[in-house]
C-alpha cells in the first residue's frame, strides 16, 4: 500500500496539478476541478482498496493456522466488484477444506463478499433508493461513476423481498434427498445473435397442488457471463446455509452432460 501512496504522491499529484491547471486556463470552474480531483482520488482509492484485499490474501495463504484446515485449491482467481469509488477488480485464493465438504475464497468471507455479489452493499442500497424516485435505467446511471444497468438495478429492488423472505424462514433444515437440476439453452438477444444462459434449480422434490404438479421450495441460479465455477459456488453456498448438510442421505444432481455441468 505504501507503494502506491508513494506513486501518488510522486506522478499523480503532479498529474492533477496539470490537469487542474489546464482546466483553468480554459476558463473552468470549480464543478470542473472537483470533479477532477475525484476522479484521480478515486482511481487512488481503488488501488489502495486492491493493495489491501490482495496483501491480506497472501497472509492468509502464509498462516500456519490456515494450512492446518484448508488447502490451496487454485491461485489468483479474479472478482470485480462496483463500489462508491467505481469497479475493483482484484485477484486471490480459492480453498478447499482438508474434509473435501466446504470451498471457500476465504478473504472475501472475511471481507463479507458473497460469490455472486457484484456490487457493494452500499451501492445497492443507494440503488434501492434511488429506484423510489426514478426509472431502474436513470437510477443505474445517476448512482456511481460505473454504469449500471436497469435489469441489476431491478434485481436489487427485488432481493430486498428475498433477503426478508431468508430470515423470516430462519434456521437450516434437515430432509433426507435434495435435487439440483442444472440446463442450459439457446435465446434471441435484442441486440442481435444468441447466448446460451445456464440455470441451475436447487429443489426438494415434486408435489402436487390443486392437480398441478410443482417444485417443493425451489431456488433459482442463473448466469449468463462468468465461470461456471461462480454458480456452483452459489449453489454450493445455498445449500450449506440453509440445510443440514450432515443429515442429507442424498443429493442428486441431474443435466444434460454439458461440461460445465460435468465440471
Amino acid at each position: 500500500m505504501d507503494n502506491i501512496i508513494q506513486h501518488f504522491i510522486k506522478e499523480g499529484i503532479k498529474n492533477l496539478q496539470d490537469k487542474i491547471l489546464k482546466l483553468l486556463k480554459e476558463g473552468e470552474g470549480l464543478t470542473a476541478i472537483v470533479a477532477e480531483i475525484k476522479k484521480e482520488t478515486d482511481a487512488l482509492g481503488r488501488g489502495i482498496c486492491v493493495e489491501i484485499i490482495e496483501s491480506l490474501d497472501s497472509s492468509i495463504k502464509q498462516d500456519p493456522k490456515r494450512k492446518k484446515d484448508w488447502y490451496v485449491e487454485r491461485t489468483n482467481d479474479e472478482k470485480s466488484v462496483i463500489t462508491k469509488l467505481g469497479q475493483i477488480t482484484y485477484h486471490r485464493t480459492y480453498y478447499k477444506s482438508k474434509d473435501g465438504k466446504k470451498c471457500r475464497h476465504l478473504v472475501d468471507e472475511i471481507l463479507g463478499i458473497s460469490p455472486h455479489e457484484r456490487i457493494d452493499r452500499e451501492v445497492r442500497a443507494e440503488l434501492v433508493e434511488g429506484a423510489c424516485n426514478l426509472s431502474y435505467r436513470k437510477t443505474g446511471a445517476n448512482t456511481c461513476d460505473v454504469e449500471i444497468s436497469g435489469q441489476t438495478v431491478m434485481k436489487s429492488v427485488r432481493s430486498i423481498e428475498k433477503l426478508k423472505l431468508e430470515k423470516l424462514a430462519g434456521g437450516r433444515k434437515t430432509v433426507d434427498f435434495l435435487y439440483v437440476e442444472a440446463d442450459e439453452d439457446h435465446i434471441a438477444l435484442q441486440t442481435g445473435g444468441t447466448a446460451m444462459p445456464r440455470l441451475v434449480y436447487v429443489h426438494e422434490g415434486i408435489t402436487e397442488e390443486n392437480g398441478r404438479r410443482r417444485l417443493l421450495n425451489p431456488y433459482y441460479v442463473a448466469g449468463l457471463k462468468g465461470k461456471s465455477a461462480e454458480i456452483w459456488q452459489e449453489v454450493y453456498e445455498y445449500i450449506e446455509d440453509n440445510y443440514e448438510t450432515d443429515k442429507i442421505k442424498t443429493i442428486y444432481l441431474s443435466g444434460d452432460g454439458a461440461a460445465w455441468i460435468k465440471q
